[in-house]
Protein backbone atom coordinates (compact mmCIF):
# COMPACT_ATOMS: atom_id res chain seq x y z
CA UNK A 1 0.00 0.00 0.00
CA UNK A 2 1.18 3.36 -0.78
CA UNK A 3 0.37 6.87 0.43
CA UNK A 4 -1.59 8.95 -2.09
CA UNK A 5 -1.46 13.13 -1.24
CA UNK A 6 -4.69 14.32 -0.54
CA UNK A 7 -6.33 16.68 -3.14
CA UNK A 8 -7.83 20.22 -1.98
CA UNK A 9 -11.84 19.95 -1.97
CA UNK A 10 -13.54 23.21 -1.67
CA UNK A 11 -17.36 23.29 -0.14
CA UNK A 12 -19.40 21.98 -2.39
CA UNK A 13 -17.59 19.66 -4.06
CA UNK A 14 -18.45 16.19 -3.93
CA UNK A 15 -16.36 13.40 -1.62
CA UNK A 16 -17.57 9.78 -2.61
CA UNK A 17 -17.22 6.80 -0.72
CA UNK A 18 -14.45 5.98 -3.15
CA UNK A 19 -12.18 9.18 -2.28
CA UNK A 20 -12.75 8.18 1.52
CA UNK A 21 -11.54 4.49 0.74
CA UNK A 22 -8.49 5.64 -1.59
CA UNK A 23 -7.18 9.26 0.95
CA UNK A 24 -8.40 7.99 4.40
CA UNK A 25 -8.49 4.29 4.55
CA UNK A 26 -5.68 3.40 2.36
CA UNK A 27 -3.28 6.15 3.31
CA UNK A 28 -3.53 5.27 7.36
CA UNK A 29 -3.13 1.70 5.94
CA UNK A 30 0.27 3.35 3.95
CA UNK A 31 1.27 4.16 7.53
CA UNK A 32 1.41 4.49 11.13
CA UNK A 33 0.52 2.72 12.89
CA UNK A 34 -0.92 0.39 9.67
CA UNK A 35 2.47 -0.79 8.56
CA UNK A 36 3.90 -1.98 12.08
CA UNK A 37 3.13 -5.92 12.24
CA UNK A 38 5.67 -6.60 15.24
CA UNK A 39 6.60 -5.35 18.65
CA UNK A 40 9.67 -2.82 18.34
CA UNK A 41 8.97 -2.10 14.34
CA UNK A 42 9.95 1.53 13.70
CA UNK A 43 8.73 3.58 10.96
CA UNK A 44 11.36 5.16 8.78
CA UNK A 45 11.07 7.47 5.54
CA UNK A 46 12.47 5.81 2.42
CA UNK A 47 11.64 8.84 0.28
CA UNK A 48 9.06 12.03 0.06
CA UNK A 49 5.70 10.72 1.27
CA UNK A 50 7.07 7.08 1.46
CA UNK A 51 7.88 4.96 4.43
CA UNK A 52 8.89 1.23 4.88
CA UNK A 53 9.56 -0.49 8.53
CA UNK A 54 12.64 -1.53 10.37
CA UNK A 55 12.27 -4.62 12.62
CA UNK A 56 13.74 -4.54 15.88
CA UNK A 57 16.51 -6.72 15.47
CA UNK A 58 17.81 -9.22 18.48
CA UNK A 59 18.73 -8.51 21.79
CA UNK A 60 21.28 -5.83 22.18
CA UNK A 61 21.01 -4.60 18.54
CA UNK A 62 20.84 -0.93 17.85
CA UNK A 63 20.30 1.24 15.08
CA UNK A 64 22.56 2.59 12.82
CA UNK A 65 22.65 5.10 9.63
CA UNK A 66 23.68 2.68 6.26
CA UNK A 67 22.79 5.04 3.33
CA UNK A 68 23.67 1.67 0.91
CA UNK A 69 20.19 0.59 1.89
CA UNK A 70 16.72 1.42 1.07
CA UNK A 71 15.54 2.92 4.55
CA UNK A 72 18.85 4.22 5.14
CA UNK A 73 18.76 2.85 8.78
CA UNK A 74 18.98 -0.75 9.81
CA UNK A 75 19.18 -2.78 12.82
CA UNK A 76 22.17 -4.39 13.66
CA UNK A 77 23.56 -6.79 16.37
CA UNK A 78 27.21 -4.47 18.49
CA UNK A 79 30.28 -5.81 16.34
CA UNK A 80 32.14 -6.62 19.91
CA UNK A 81 34.64 -9.03 20.62
CA UNK A 82 36.51 -10.14 23.45
CA UNK A 83 38.56 -12.93 22.96
CA UNK A 84 41.56 -15.15 24.47
CA UNK A 85 43.98 -17.79 22.81
CA UNK A 86 43.62 -21.82 23.40
CA UNK A 87 46.31 -24.20 22.70
CA UNK A 88 50.08 -24.49 23.51
CA UNK A 89 52.93 -21.90 22.92
CA UNK A 90 53.05 -20.53 19.13
CA UNK A 91 56.37 -19.87 17.25
CA UNK A 92 56.52 -16.78 15.18
CA UNK A 93 58.77 -16.79 12.02
CA UNK A 94 61.28 -14.18 11.88
CA UNK A 95 61.46 -10.88 9.52
CA UNK A 96 58.34 -10.95 8.83
CA UNK A 97 54.32 -10.28 9.93
CA UNK A 98 52.85 -13.27 11.24
CA UNK A 99 49.17 -13.38 11.28
CA UNK A 100 47.78 -14.15 14.92
CA UNK A 101 44.97 -16.96 14.31
CA UNK A 102 45.39 -18.59 17.85
CA UNK A 103 42.30 -16.06 19.33
CA UNK A 104 39.92 -18.81 19.72
CA UNK A 105 38.36 -18.73 23.45
CA UNK A 106 35.93 -15.91 22.57
CA UNK A 107 34.60 -13.89 26.15
CA UNK A 108 31.69 -12.35 24.10
CA UNK A 109 30.85 -12.11 20.32
CA UNK A 110 27.51 -10.49 19.89
CA UNK A 111 27.75 -10.32 16.07
CA UNK A 112 29.43 -13.52 15.27
CA UNK A 113 31.41 -11.73 13.53
CA UNK A 114 35.27 -12.96 14.38
CA UNK A 115 36.60 -16.58 13.50
CA UNK A 116 39.81 -17.94 13.11
CA UNK A 117 41.84 -14.87 13.58
CA UNK A 118 39.43 -12.56 11.16
CA UNK A 119 37.06 -9.81 12.32
CA UNK A 120 34.89 -9.09 9.36
CA UNK A 121 32.98 -5.75 10.00
CA UNK A 122 29.27 -6.19 10.41
CA UNK A 123 28.63 -2.06 10.06
CA UNK A 124 30.21 0.76 8.99
CA UNK A 125 31.97 2.97 11.91
CA UNK A 126 34.62 3.75 14.24
CA UNK A 127 36.35 0.84 16.20
CA UNK A 128 38.36 0.64 19.00
CA UNK A 129 41.20 -2.24 18.81
CA UNK A 130 43.53 -3.27 20.99
CA UNK A 131 45.45 -6.18 22.01
CA UNK A 132 48.67 -7.45 23.58
CA UNK A 133 51.02 -10.49 24.40
CA UNK A 134 53.57 -11.85 26.36
CA UNK A 135 56.57 -12.87 23.48
CA UNK A 136 58.91 -15.52 24.37
CA UNK A 137 62.56 -14.46 23.24
CA UNK A 138 65.04 -16.83 24.62
CA UNK A 139 68.02 -15.57 24.15
CA UNK A 140 68.18 -12.41 22.69
CA UNK A 141 72.02 -12.21 22.29
CA UNK A 142 72.75 -11.04 18.45
CA UNK A 143 75.30 -7.84 19.17
CA UNK A 144 73.98 -4.70 18.47
CA UNK A 145 71.05 -3.07 17.91
CA UNK A 146 67.55 -2.20 15.81
CA UNK A 147 66.02 -5.65 16.58
CA UNK A 148 62.39 -5.09 17.69
CA UNK A 149 59.11 -6.66 18.13
CA UNK A 150 55.79 -5.26 16.78
CA UNK A 151 52.07 -5.12 16.83
CA UNK A 152 50.10 -4.57 13.46
CA UNK A 153 46.51 -4.52 11.93
CA UNK A 154 45.82 -5.73 8.50
CA UNK A 155 42.73 -4.39 6.83
CA UNK A 156 41.80 -6.65 3.58
CA UNK A 157 45.50 -8.18 3.78
CA UNK A 158 47.01 -4.49 4.02
CA UNK A 159 48.84 -2.96 7.11
CA UNK A 160 47.13 -0.36 8.23
CA UNK A 161 47.91 0.25 11.66
CA UNK A 162 50.80 -0.26 13.88
CA UNK A 163 49.98 -0.10 17.23
CA UNK A 164 52.91 -0.67 19.17
CA UNK A 165 56.81 -1.29 18.77
CA UNK A 166 59.57 -2.44 20.97
CA UNK A 167 63.09 -1.98 20.85
CA UNK A 168 66.13 -4.09 22.09
CA UNK A 169 67.56 -1.72 24.15
CA UNK A 170 70.93 -3.88 25.48
CA UNK A 171 72.51 -6.86 24.64
CA UNK A 172 71.60 -10.41 25.77
CA UNK A 173 68.23 -10.36 26.81
CA UNK A 174 66.78 -13.61 28.63
CA UNK A 175 63.36 -14.21 29.13
CA UNK A 176 60.22 -12.51 27.42
CA UNK A 177 59.17 -9.16 26.82
CA UNK A 178 55.14 -7.44 27.30
CA UNK A 179 53.93 -5.95 24.30
CA UNK A 180 50.57 -4.60 23.96
CA UNK A 181 48.84 -1.38 21.35
CA UNK A 182 45.46 0.49 20.75
CA UNK A 183 44.09 2.19 17.32
CA UNK A 184 40.65 3.26 16.52
CA UNK A 185 39.88 2.96 12.59
CA UNK A 186 37.40 4.09 10.52
CA UNK A 187 35.54 0.92 9.12
CA UNK A 188 33.64 -0.25 6.58
CA UNK A 189 30.93 -2.92 5.89
CA UNK A 190 32.59 -6.40 5.25
CA UNK A 191 36.13 -5.18 6.05
CA UNK A 192 38.51 -8.14 7.26
CA UNK A 193 40.59 -7.06 10.19
CA UNK A 194 43.44 -8.98 10.80
CA UNK A 195 45.85 -9.20 14.05
CA UNK A 196 49.54 -9.33 13.31
CA UNK A 197 53.10 -9.15 14.84
CA UNK A 198 56.25 -9.22 13.29
CA UNK A 199 59.35 -9.96 14.89
CA UNK A 200 62.96 -9.28 14.10
CA UNK A 201 65.19 -10.33 17.22
CA UNK A 202 68.15 -12.39 15.61
CA UNK A 203 67.47 -15.09 17.80
CA UNK A 204 67.75 -19.14 16.89
CA UNK A 205 65.26 -20.23 17.18
CA UNK A 206 62.48 -18.12 16.51
CA UNK A 207 60.61 -16.49 19.79
CA UNK A 208 57.09 -17.84 20.54
CA UNK A 209 54.38 -16.19 21.69
CA UNK A 210 52.84 -17.53 25.25
CA UNK A 211 48.87 -17.78 24.65
CA UNK A 212 48.35 -17.59 28.58
CA UNK A 213 48.96 -13.87 27.90
CA UNK A 214 47.10 -12.20 24.95
CA UNK A 215 44.04 -10.47 24.83
CA UNK A 216 41.93 -9.34 21.89
CA UNK A 217 39.13 -6.50 21.85
CA UNK A 218 37.51 -4.97 19.35
CA UNK A 219 34.86 -2.30 20.35
CA UNK A 220 32.43 -0.23 18.23
CA UNK A 221 32.98 3.05 18.99
CA UNK A 222 28.85 4.24 19.18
Amino acid sequence: MTYTAVPDVAEGDSWTAKDMNKYVRDNFAAGVPDIFTTKGDIAVATGNNAATIISAGSNNAYYIADDSCNSGIVSTALGNVSASPAGSSVSLTDDQWNHITWITSEEFDTASAYSGGIFTVPHIGYYFISFGMRVDIGNWTVSGYGHYIKLGIYKNDSLVSVIAHKDRTFDNIQGYEYIYGWDILALSSGDELKPMIYESIGTSPDASVDPSYYKLHIIPLI
